[in-house]
């Protein structure tokens, strides 16, 4: 899946409804807080990463529990796995908009001190009441509907997509009409589950960073080479997940199944059940850089720390052509987010990255950065420039 477009509203300095195209490689161009680092940072804020959304994040002048950020995705799977096996896709769930791309829209409630978050799909989706809300509809309502329409035979009652789609084909007119869907609400949290695993792996590189023991300026190229590893051995780790949440579950239904024998009286032995969680991996694995001369990296110049983040998309851009050279079907792409990567930078270097740049945009990445240097935007092509100019700049 790759990045097709970000739409932002109400959120900081964008408080109408802005589309902000993307491309394989975009460059934002435009004067200080005009809004360039926002729209890095918004997109980190939707796929989870370090920036957190808070109150603050509400644009002044807008509806604070109305702030949404939205993507569109192209290049999309072509099957979505969920739970048990069952198997679907986007279309027959009607979770495409008008041009056949996927849009995901969050939206956050910024009065609150506990930011809550609403998610969506926008798409063109059945709003005929007879299958109205089906993806929201739980295992055992879709049973009692596919059974009072006679439509046992035409499905698989133990699979949601199986009878969704036979109440689907069996409707006279689906009524299809561009409709906010609901993902975090019944069977539809599968297929949100499902989806999350296939979204593209997004790195934020900040060029304001404090220095820590652990500079993220350079743990995160490290942080990056770890989830991307495991992004690709998604199908083994998700077979070792399932062996020990047999092993455990087998466990706990023993335990609970002594219990309700030893202790018939006691009420709590008829509602404890296992509960299996997803194992966090990227919590799992650590990978630090450490110097020969034993001096911490992070208390090198700035511009030593940046030749290393430099000289980790070149090594990147190298890998991607072998990788693609090779099969990168399977691969789960990677969107580098890149705050003026010129910054403590020679000429020279500043030419060398944004070389590095294009050759990891070629071979199946996407590349978004922030620059106010003009020579630096002479190297990038005209169609992947977005200038971006503040409302104050626009009055």
């Amino acid at each position: 899946m790759k990045l097709k477009a970000v739409i932002l509203e109400n959120f900081r300095g964008y408080r109408e409804c802005t589309p902000i195209p993307l491309a394989d490689m975009t460059a934002f161009i435009g004067r200080n807080d005009a809004g360039k680092s926002t729209i890095l940072e918004a997109l980190d804020i939707f796929f989870e990463g370090s920036t957190k959304i808070d109150q603050g994040d509400a644009n002044t002048r807008g509806d604070a529990g109305n702030v949404k950020i939205s993507v569109v995705f192209s290049s999309l799977p072509d099957e979505l796995i969920l739970d048990a096996g069952a198997q679907t896709t986007l279309a027959n769930e009607f979770l495409l908009n008008s041009e056949g791309d996927l849009e995901i829209t969050k939206t956050y409630d910024c009065r609150k001190k506990t930011v809550p978050c609403r998610i969506v799909a926008t798409a063109l989706h059945p709003t005929a009441k007879e299958v109205s809300g089906l993806l929201q509809k739980t295992n055992t309502d879709l049973k009692k509907i596919v059974k009072a329409a006679g439509l046992e035979g035409q499905c698989q009652l133990n699979n949601n997509p199986s009878m969704r789609q036979a109440l689907y084909e069996a409707a006279d007119d689906l009524a299809l009409g561009e409709t906010e869907v609901p993902l975090k609400d019944g069977g539809a949290k599968d297929v949100w589950e499902s989806l999350k695993k296939r979204f593209p792996v997004y790195a934020l590189f900040k060029s304001d960073r404090a220095s820590s023991d652990q500079d993220p300026e350079v743990q995160n190229p490290m942080k990056l080479a770890i989830q991307s590893a495991l992004a690709g051995l998604t199908g083994q780790l998700n077979d070792i997940a399932d062996q020990v949440q047999a092993v455990a579950e087998a466990t706990a239904n023993r335990t609970i199944d002594e219990l309700k024998k030893s202790y018939p009286d006691l009420e709590l032995a008829s509602v404890l059940k296992p509960v299996f969680r997803d194992p966090k991996w990227d919590s799992v694995f650590k990978l630090d850089l450490e110097s020969d001369d034993q001096v911490p990296l992070n208390k090198r110049g700035s511009g030593i720390r940046r030749l290393i983040l430099l000289s980790f998309f070149q090594a990147e851009a190298k890998r991607k052509k072998e990788e693609k050279a090779r099969d990168a079907a399977s691969r789960v792409p990677i969107v580098y987010a890149i705050e003026e990567p010129e910054t403590s930078q020679h000429p020279d270097s500043q030419h060398r990255i944004i070389e590095a740049f294009k050759e990891i945009s070629r071979n199946g990445d996407q590349i978004l950065l922030t620059t106010h240097v003009p020579g630096l935007a002479g190297l990038i092509d005209t169609e992947s420039l977005r200038f971006i100019v503040s409302r104050a700049e626009q009055n």
